[in-house]
């Protein structure tokens, strides 16, 4: 994505929600840019789920590489 000049015309929203966002990402989420566009407010250009560790587990630690992969951790085969 190119860089722009600071401006107005960006917007950044975050959503913090109680459940997993798989359990609600196509109902709340994903007609926000065919909604934005349509309404000419402007484009969404990038939208991603967070789901946060468990600070202080290996939580989560399992999925940040792909399977087969091994134990190299973030960078060595990521999806």
């Amino acid at each position: 994505m190119p860089r722009q000049e600071a401006g107005a015309e960006r917007f950044l929203q975050l959503w913090f929600l109680d459940d997993h966002p798989a359990g609600s990402w196509e109902a709340l989420f994903a007609g926000q840019s065919a909604a934005l566009e349509g309404a000419g407010l402007g484009r969404l250009l990038w939208a991603s789920p967070f789901i946060p560790t468990v600070v202080g587990t290996d939580t989560y630690t399992d999925q940040l590489w792909a399977p087969g992969t091994g134990s190299g951790g973030a960078g060595e085969g990521t999806r």
